[in-house]
């Protein structure tokens, strides 16, 4: 919506009906119930339920939270820390032995469909000790080097050593952390690269033989303007890496901007208009809008979201890492003594979450997703047919009140196969997945 003036109009008649983008306060939509309401978890009653479970023939993926930093962005509402080489080898200790119990758990021939090496920022750890976590994995479970090995990384982090490193250990997908090509805005949020940096950082990856790069970036930063979105857009035309993810800034509570005067933000309008100026650029280039914030390029679909978003099961490895699996949705411990204290107790980290009842699971299947929605993506949303086959139920009849306010504000569409956001309700992948917790 280039024109102000509509954008604004747009904005403040879906306040009306209780759908609101905002810049603080507001979380990533990613499991249902909300962290918040999760309870304290018993790692007794979940080991003792997986113990019982065969899981042949499933596909499983792993996600290992690194999360260790040069820095701490003034943004960043995940777990992180800086990094000591007690802490980390704290981590590495506890983290491969988390793997290992995994295995003595579930039983059964297990096929990785993904791993995702996330943060903070991996990429700090030394290679080996990276190529020493995926080898524990591989050892552990069936895993193809040919299935995606996601690692996101800082540019400052990524030395022509480092990225040779990593593929050769296995590691074909790399996400990089640029956030924006705009020194001065980066500066302003404490990141520690420049633009020159996360350039070389990528040609250097793309000769240490990556050919699936993601590209991060954040639109609402402090200080940034419709111009300097632009000339990012601009950017991304010109080196073309495979995907693009670009999420609008969430400023939560315990990080610095939290504090920061809200005048120094982009209005809520502003990155309306950001947004769509990042979708109209990735469309006329020709990607896929896989998810409402990340395109790619064709036969490069994220496995691991779309696992994650579809449902599927995946353990979380690390401090406050998030887990799925045989219906228990649970978060670790953190800090990193808690996380650790709790393997070295319990042989896993869990500590906060629950086994999911038959409703929960119905929301929680239908909200996440609603996140695979894309303007030319093929089958998008919640799949109906999916959904009466795993719930006994019709999705219009599980959610009917919530189904009709939205289809009424142009925001999802039905059609014979599946409901899906619709061009203007992207923009609200979350706000709109949190209507349907409203039983």
């Amino acid at each position: 919506m280039k024109d102000a003036q509509t954008a604004e109009f747009f904005l403040k008649g879906l306040e009306r009906h209780g759908i609101e983008k905002r810049q603080f306060g507001h979380d990533f939509v990613y499991r249902y119930p909300e962290s918040a309401k999760m309870p304290v978890l018993s790692p007794t009653e979940l080991k003792r339920e997986l113990q019982g479970m065969d899981f042949t023939g499933q596909e499983m993926a792993f996600y290992l939270h690194v999360p260790f930093c040069t820095s701490i962005c003034s943004y960043c509402h995940y777990f992180k820390q800086l990094a000591t080489r007690q802490e980390t080898e704290g981590y590495m200790k506890a983290a491969a032995a988390e793997i290992g119990n995994y295995r003595k758990l579930a039983k059964g021939k297990i096929e990785l469909n993904s791993i995702f090496f996330g943060g903070g920022t991996p990429t700090i750890l030394g290679g080996k000790q990276l190529a020493g976590l995926l080898g524990r994995l591989a050892e552990e479970f069936e895993l193809s080097l040919e299935k995606e090995i996601s690692i996101e990384s800082s540019p400052e982090t990524l030395s022509e050593e480092k990225l040779f490193g990593l593929r050769e250990a296995g590691f074909n997908r790399l996400s990089i952390g640029v956030q924006d090509f705009n020194d001065e805005v980066t500066r302003r949020c404490n990141r520690n690269h420049d633009r020159k940096q996360a350039v070389e950082a990528f040609d250097t990856a793309r000769a240490a033989g990556f050919e699936n790069i993601n590209i991060d970036l954040i639109y609402g930063l402090p200080g940034q303007e419709k111009k300097h979105w632009g000339e990012n857009m601009e950017k991304i035309e010109g080196v073309r890496p495979e995907s693009v993810t670009a999420s609008d800034l969430r400023v939560l509570p315990g990080t610095a901007l939290y504090s920061a005067g809200r005048e120094k933000f982009p209005k809520i309008r502003e990155l309306l208009e950001m947004y769509s100026m990042f979708c109209e650029k990735m469309l006329s280039m020709n990607y896929i809008q896989q998810f409402p914030y990340q395109f790619v390029k064709r036969g490069k679909e994220m496995q691991f979201l779309e696992l994650q978003w579809g449902s599927g099961s995946f353990i979380g490895i690390g401090p406050s890492s998030c887990s799925y699996i045989a219906g228990w949705d649970y978060n670790n411990a953190f800090p990193m003594e808690n996380y650790t204290e709790a393997v070295a107790e319990n042989g896993l980290g869990a500590a906060v979450g629950k086994k999911l009842s038959g409703k929960e699971e119905m929301v929680r299947f239908a909200a996440l997703a609603l996140k695979k929605s894309g303007a030319n993506r093929e089958n998008p949303g919640i799949g109906k047919g999916e959904f009466r086959k795993r719930f006994g139920v019709e999705l219009e009849q599980a959610f009917k009140g919530q189904i009709e306010k939205l289809e009424k504000l142009e925001l999802v569409e039905s059609n014979a196969k599946s409901i899906s956001l619709t061009g203007k309700g992207m923009f609200f992948h979350d706000e709109i997945a949190k209507q349907l917790f409203k039983g």
